[in-house]
Order: C-alpha cells, then sequence, then structure tokens
C-alpha cells in the first residue's frame, strides 16, 4: 500500500526474519528509541499500555491504535469477510483463505495462524475480498465491517474485559448486526447463544452444523461423518439436500463444524460447493491446531493452541477418537491469571481422558499474579477429583514421557510459550 513500516519485537523469529526480507525495518527488545517519527503506532492487544514505546509515543501525541483498529481501516478498501467465535475462528479464517485462494479470487488475508498449505498468514491480492479474523478479546471486533462474516461459538472467555457473561453476549450481538442488508452472516446452529441472537436478528442468517434433532432447519450440515488417523470425511447437505462429499486432514466434530462455517461463507460470494470441497481437500491445516511434530512406532507429539476448557475437551476428545492402545499423556501450560481463575472448576475436570496431565507454570501474558491461582494448587485440585491424574512441573524437561518415547502420545496445549519450548526441547525450530 506504499507505507514505510517498521516495528518491534522481544526475540528474533521466523516472522521478524520474513518482515526483514520484505523491507521492514524490525527492533528486536522495546526502546523509547525505536519510536523515530512515525505518523501512527499500531500495537497489539498483548501489549502492556506500560510498554516503554507506548509511553513515549503518547507523550509526543503520536496516535495509537490497536491493531484490530488499523485493520478494520484496511478493510474498508475491500468487501470485508470477519470470522468471530470463542473457538475455531483461526482454523475457519484459514479455511475460507484457502477457498478462496483455490478458486482464484486471489484475496487478501489476515489469519492468527500459520497455514501450512498458504506458506503463512497474510497475503495482499488484487481480488476484492479481504478475509480476517475478528478478535473479541478486547471488543475491538465490533469495529470491523464485513459484508459476509461467521461466528463459531459463544463461550465465556476475556470476562476480565467483559466484566459480565450477558456483556460478552451482547458484543457478539452487535457484531452480528454489523453485516449491511445486502450482506450475509452464518451462524452454528448448535450455540444456544447463537441460535437466540440469529432469531432476533433483521440480517440474512444462514444456519451451519451438524444435526442435534429432526426439527433443526439446517442450511449447511455435514451427515455420515466419520473420524480416522488420516483425517474427517463427511456428506455435505445444503436445506436437506446432498451436494457433495468433504474430505479433510483435520479431526473432530469441531473442525467439521468450522468447515461447515467456511463453506457458508464461501457460497455467500457465490462459490460453488463442490468448488468449495475440493478447496478443503488441499487445505493441511495451521500450525499449532493438533499439529504433528513427531510420529514413530508407538510414540508421537502432538501440539495443539487450545488454551481454554471447551478448546481443551474438544482437542483431547479428537485424539482420544484417533489413538490405538496407547496412553494419552496432556502436557499443559494455563495462559493468563485471569482466565485460570474464571475457569478454575472447569479446568479441574478438563483433563479426565487422559492417563497423566503435567501442568507447567502460569503463563502471564502481562498480567499480575492472582493469589492462590496457581498450577501447584490446580493439579492439586485436580487429584482431589482424579487421584494421581496431575503433576506440577517446572519445565518441559521434567516430562518423563518425552526422554522414553514409547507407547505414548504427547498432547502439548497452551497459547503461551509451550509451542516454542516442545519445539526448542526436539530440536524443531519454529513452524
Amino acid at each position: 500500500l506504499g507505507c514505510s513500516v517498521s516495528g518491534s519485537d522481544i526475540s528474533e523469529g521466523v516472522n521478524t526474519l520474513k518482515l526483514r526480507d520484505k523491507g521492514v525495518a524490525v527492533f528486536i527488545g522495546h526502546s523509547a528509541n525505536n519510536i523515530v517519527d512515525p505518523d501512527l503506532v499500531v500495537f497489539s492487544s498483548a501489549v502492556s499500555k506500560q510498554n516503554v514505546e507506548l509511553v513515549v509515543s503518547e507523550e509526543r501525541n503520536i496516535p495509537c491504535y490497536k491493531r484490530s483498529e488499523i485493520l478494520s481501516d484496511i478493510m474498508r478498501l475491500k468487501n470485508g469477510i470477519a470470522v468471530a467465535g470463542t473457538h475455531g475462528k483461526t482454523t475457519t479464517t484459514s479455511l475460507v483463505s484457502t477457498i478462496f485462494t483455490e478458486t482464484d479470487q486471489d484475496p487478501t488475508y489476515l489469519i492468527g495462524g500459520i497455514v501450512k498449505n498458504l506458506g503463512g498468514h497474510a497475503r495482499v491480492g488484487k481480488g476484492p475480498w479481504f478475509i480476517a479474523e475478528a478478535d473479541e478479546s478486547d471488543g475491538t471486533f465490533l469495529k470491523l465491517s464485513p459484508i459476509l462474516s461467521a461466528v463459531t461459538n459463544v463461550d465465556f472467555d476475556h470476562l476480565d474485559f467483559y466484566e459480565t457473561k450477558d456483556a460478552l453476549i451482547d458484543a457478539f450481538r452487535r457484531f452480528c448486526n454489523s453485516v449491511p442488508f445486502y450482506g450475509e452472516i452464518s451462524l452454528n446452529i448448535n450455540d444456544e447463544h447463537l441460535y437466540k441472537i440469529g432469531h432476533e436478528l433483521k440480517k440474512t442468517v444462514k444456519w451451519f452444523g451438524i444435526r442435534k434433532s429432526n426439527e433443526q432447519e439446517i442450511d449447511v450440515e455435514a451427515r455420515n461423518i466419520s473420524h480416522d488417523i488420516n483425517g474427517s470425511s463427511f456428506e455435505l447437505f445444503i436445506n436437506n439436500e446432498f451436494k457433495t462429499n468433504v474430505k479433510t486432514s483435520l479431526i473432530g466434530d469441531h473442525n467439521v463444524e468450522n468447515i461447515l462455517a467456511a463453506i457458508s461463507i464461501a457460497s455467500g460470494a457465490n462459490i460453488p460447493f463442490e468448488n468449495s470441497a475440493k478447496s478443503i481437500e488441499k487445505f493441511l491445516g495451521v500450525g499449532r491446531r493438533m499439529q504433528l511434530l513427531v510420529e514413530s512406532e508407538g510414540f508421537k507429539v502432538v501440539d495443539d493452541y487450545a488454551h481454554h476448557p471447551t478448546e481443551l475437551k474438544a482437542t483431547i476428545g479428537a485424539v482420544e477418537k484417533i489413538k490405538d492402545k496407547e496412553k494419552v499423556i496432556g502436557v499443559f501450560e494455563p495462559h493468563r491469571f485471569s482466565r485460570t481463575k474464571e475457569c478454575w472448576e472447569d479446568f479441574v475436570h478438563s483433563f479426565s481422558l487422559l492417563d497423566k496431565i503435567y501442568l507447567l507454570p502460569i503463563y502471564p501474558a502481562s498480567e499480575e499474579p492472582i493469589e492462590g491461582i496457581s498450577s501447584i494448587n490446580l493439579a492439586s485440585e485436580i487429584n482431589s477429583h482424579y487421584p494421581g491424574l496431575a503433576l506440577s512441573i517446572g519445565s518441559i524437561e521434567e516430562v518423563s514421557e518425552l526422554k522414553r518415547k514409547h507407547d505414548c502420545t504427547i498432547l502439548t496445549m497452551g497459547a503461551g510459550s509451550i509451542g516454542k519450548k516442545i519445539r526448542d526441547y526436539l530440536g524443531k525450530g519454529e513452524s
């Protein structure tokens, strides 16, 4: 777009190197000296307001924007597509981007994870569509102005920002209302909050999902679903009419729902269902979403971004469906003290299907500790319900099964540093 860009990060990595190759001036470490003379400063919601670069920018009256605020302005240059939801939005956005790329729409997209078949997470295309993930964590997804959108589900997260569950639900209601009268919103029919919201909207709503009862009227539906070690398959029905078979490398009913959301969005852009199905076969997954890092006889290591109890249960359940006779050992790094406190009871019961769960120290994500909220205490309470299941550890090197490499699947989970830690341990590098 002709803008001159610089930026800083706390450490070197694949993305900083990639940005340098594109001509971006990248500084490692945060410093007031990095703020030379910009027209504006853009920051991630994960960055503290006490960050030295933000402080000096505000002292010098340089406009400071959250990433999502800039995203909403850039989206206005094209026809916007936005995917929201507490869980699954990265995978769904990646699926939509794959469909639009494979069907020669030449889209622009911005995704919150590395998509293997797309070779990255962002691209500027010449086509009319801009596909983006809509992050609800700080409410700024309400600034987006999509023509087509989808919501995968509504679960109670980020209550440190919203304070009440009603406020969170209302934010999703307002997001659903953000499409224009000529647009469409695709909603998961099996989510109770979305079902209520969808029937209150004066917008074009398309329902997607897996049938739970004969009374449901579903626009985009999966039937005869099967899962195995190689992925999943199902029959795609549109308004009760069979359209095509869908095959995917993804595993789990939650990913089937993500695929249905992506197909629903694509149909709003007049992409034929059969073309969407063919595109999905070429989807190779997103980094840190059920990503197989090691596979040898009797031993696997799978890494996943799951950090909320609902995500943990879905990920663990998917692994349970495809395992053979080996034990499944979990390694979880809780993400944020506030989330651990809010979801404490749910976390206690999230790991019951595992043979063992190791708990790493809580990843703070710029938060201050909360008294009594720790992995040690969480492990103790898990063991009070499931004796001997949980073990609190200080580092990933204490996972004994990683050394034995025998008759088990190790499932690492979390949104903080655990993905890098397991790759460093395995010598895999970033991926």
